[in-house]
Parts: C-alpha cells; sequence; structure tokens
C-alpha cells in the first residue's frame, strides 16, 4: 500500500461528527505541514484554510471544498434491555443502516456496536406502509442493561 492509501485509510477512519471535526483538521494539519509551499489557517468556525502556492505564477487556480464532518447519531437514551436510541445528525437514508456497524464514542471509549430495528411481522401492519423509520430502529452494543 502506497502513502496515499495509508493517509487515506487513516483519514477516513477518524470521526468527524458535526461541530467535532478535530481530530480530522489535526490530521490534515499534520499532512499538510509536509507540504514545502503550503500554508493554512484555522478560522473562527473551525474551518481549515489551506493555500497552496504553484511553482509558476500564471498557473491557473484551483480551488478544492470537502466536508470534515460526517453523518452521525446522537445517543438520546438507553432502556432497560440496554439498547441505544439515537438522533440523526446529517443525512443517512434508513434502509442502508439495518444491520450496519457501527462505533459508539463514549467516555470510556469507542464501543462496537450494530443498528437494529423492531421486526416488521413485530410491528403494527398499519404503520406498514409508512417505511422505516430512524424511530423504529436502536443500536444494539451487547449490552443486557442501562447500566
Amino acid at each position: 500500500m502506497d502513502q496515499l492509501e495509508k493517509s487515506l485509510e487513516r483519514l477516513v477512519a477518524l470521526p468527524g461528527p458535526p461541530g467535532f471535526e478535530g481530530e480530522v483538521r489535526d490530521f490534515l494539519v499534520g499532512e499538510i505541514d509536509a507540504w514545502p509551499r503550503a500554508q493554512w489557517v484555522i478560522d473562527g468556525a473551525g474551518n481549515l484554510l489551506v493555500r497552496v502556492e504553484g511553482r509558476s505564477p500564471s498557473a491557473k487556480k484551483v480551488l478544492f471544498d470537502a466536508h470534515m464532518d460526517e453523518p452521525c447519531f446522537l445517543v438520546k437514551y438507553i432502556d432497560k434491555r440496554g439498547f441505544l436510541y439515537f438522533a440523526q445528525l446529517g443525512f443517512v437514508m434508513e434502509q442502508v443502516m439495518l444491520g450496519q456497524p457501527v462505533l459508539v464514542h463514549g467516555r470510556k471509549g469507542p464501543i462496537d456496536g450494530a443498528f437494529g430495528f423492531r421486526s416488521f411481522h413485530l410491528s403494527d401492519p398499519r404503520h406498514a406502509q409508512d417505511g422505516l423509520s430512524f424511530e423504529d430502529m436502536w443500536i444494539d452494543i451487547g449490552a443486557d442493561s442501562r447500566e
């Protein structure tokens, strides 16, 4: 694996919830510091602005713009069985989350989990045509109680 692939793999593994992009920003600053003609600044909103001088003064200018954050979820409460109920931050379609792994960041570090949902055959048939919503889902971290 070449250096670019290694850097990209490390970058996409970093958590970047909206408003908490610090780890992503710090990683990018570390990478950019190795570029000889790069200058960077972090503005008051936390955006990382980078300017890389070209070799020729007559070269065309190019703008790259990208998000540092990623869609994520905020745990709203934990039920007595240990399932985490959540709110969506950013846009993700409900259907793509079913059974997907998730990393829950807590006070004691990250915890592996997976998205679960109430089986359709156990749900009220009147709501079947409404489709799946995040209110029908939870995150299972393997806990057996709220504690």
